[in-house]
């Protein structure tokens, strides 16, 4: 028969078993993709856009496209805060590249010199490669998502975003 102090350990040791159980199942991907149908996607990433009404709804007219990849790095778990990186694809109507641009045009055009070219940790289809990186123009990121980052711009219709909190 056990006495009631092994019992008791018993039970702190069912206790901590069944908590460590709890938080390993409760660990959350450190990477999202949007997903959905073509306007779903619009619809979610134009959230992240901070611009007045009439100038959000001028390019969402433009849009064919949209994706989204979302990494985040470090834990957030008290160890430090998490930072979040954001990787945007737009295919937009070429036609419309001049209403992107003008939105864009308040912010300086940014100089590839020495800057490394960043992947999403999980590669996506859609994520532009490393040489046609190079060829973007480029734009600060903060008069369209009011983050720091940048917009790299093709004039073929795709617009590529790169966003931390950082």
């Amino acid at each position: 028969m056990m006495n009631s102090q092994q019992i008791l350990r018993q039970f702190n040791s069912i206790i901590i078993v069944s908590a460590l159980y709890l938080l390993s199942s409760c660990t959350e991907s450190p990477y999202f993709e949007l997903t959905g149908t073509r306007q779903e996607r619009i619809t979610q990433v134009v959230k992240h856009f901070n611009l007045p009404a009439d100038k959000k709804s001028a390019l969402i007219s433009s849009m064919l496209d949209a994706h989204l990849f979302e990494e985040r790095k470090g834990s957030g778990d008290g160890f430090g805060p998490a930072d979040y990186c954001r990787y945007f694809a737009l295919s937009v109507q070429p036609q419309t590249m001049n209403t992107w641009r003008s939105v864009l045009a308040s912010t300086p055009i940014l100089q590839l010199e020495n800057r490394h070219y960043p992947a999403p940790a999980q590669p996506t289809a859609w994520w532009l490669s490393e040489s046609n990186y190079h060829k973007l123009t480029m734009y600060e990121a903060n008069a369209l998502t009011g983050l720091n980052g940048w917009v790299g711009v093709e004039n073929s219709g795709q617009i590529y975003i790169y966003i931390c909190t950082t």
